[in-house]
């Protein structure tokens, strides 16, 4: 209900647009919504035979999901709003809460992989649409994982060809597709489904969620490996009605990504100017580079976004679907 307050808040209303207007639209006609404590009715007895709560588990609404359709449960998902809360009012309280669902996303595959993994069996309590949907739904956030190790590796193969350029071929065939192709097929597939999926959303209001999304990019990609090698992390409540940030926190909220960020476009810079890359195969190199650097630069941008609002036009008012 406040996304109209500033083009932050309008950026990342049509961020989370996407999640219920796409995905959980066409999981809804296989049985496999994602559960979400946003707006949910469940049966006290349906609750109380599954166990109730998963307290080990910090997104323990999706967990609860999963195990009412293991225990034969089938859900309903109601395309229309009947609350209007309120979004994260800072960066970092939208970062805390991204990382919270991502990390619980490992956390709900490592503990049900006996009934997620494709091989399992029926008698597992999942179908197998339900099986694809949940592993289909998650598996953008573990390539976003993977996409973090991609790209340490680049800027360490670039800082050593630069100190060592006869000592070193760039691997451009290695990266060209899983960096330009994926980025290119995700965003032009992220701007058809907004227009044919999410009503009342402009052209421009998706190209914001679409940065909105990319600047969550190494928030999610750090807690999916984090995941991955541990078990548990505090639950973080979601901040609300917080004060407007300091423009110091600009960059200090996203330190990391403006390091990458500086790290990439400086190597790029650096090849660009040397003599020893002056081959169009050094400057495809140098495109991974730059299109790796571009969820980087989105979260450096949101930053500026959320702490001067002022130098930003809010969001086009419209009705709240």
């Amino acid at each position: 209900r406040d996304r109209h307050e500033s083009m932050f808040k309008n950026m990342t209303y049509w961020e989370y647009a996407g999640f219920f207007h796409i995905g959980m639209v066409q999981r809804n006609n296989f049985n496999a919504i994602i559960q979400h404590g946003t707006m949910t009715q469940v049966r006290k007895s349906a609750l109380k035979r599954v166990g109730g709560w998963a307290e080990w588990c910090i997104c323990e609404d999706a967990e609860l999901g999963i195990k009412l359709y293991r225990a034969g449960y089938d859900s309903v998902y109601v395309n229309h709003s009947f609350g209007r809360g309120l979004t994260p009012d800072t960066l970092s309280g939208y970062i805390s809460q991204r990382f919270r669902w991502a990390y619980g996303a490992v956390q709900i595959v490592k503990h049900h992989w006996d009934a997620l993994a494709p091989w399992a069996r029926k008698k597992s309590g999942l179908s197998g649409a339900q099986r694809y949907y949940f592993l289909a739904g998650w598996l953008p956030w573990f390539a976003d994982g993977l996409a973090l190790l991609f790209t340490t590796a680049s800027i360490v193969l670039s800082a050593w060809a630069l100190y060592q350029p006869n000592m070193i071929s760039l691997p451009v065939a290695a990266f060209l597709i899983p960096t330009i192709g994926s980025f290119v097929f995700k965003f032009v597939r992220s701007l058809w489904l907004y227009a044919v999926r999410v009503k009342d959303c402009s052209f421009l209001e998706s190209l914001g969620a679409g940065v909105a999304a990319l600047g969550l990019t190494h928030t999610v990609a750090k807690a999916m490996l984090n995941g991955m090698i541990t078990t548990s992390k505090p639950f973080i409540r979601t901040p609300k009605c917080e004060d407007k940030p300091p423009l110091a926190a600009a960059f200090i909220q996203v330190r990391e990504e403006s390091l990458m960020l500086a790290a990439l476009w400086g190597l790029a810079i650096a090849l660009f100017v040397s003599p020893n890359f002056a081959d169009s195969h050094s400057r495809l190199w140098i495109a991974v580079l730059l299109v790796q650097s571009v969820p980087y630069a989105s979260a450096v941008l949101l930053s500026l976004i959320n702490v001067m609002p002022s130098l930003f036009r809010r969001g086009r008012k419209s009705e709240v679907a």
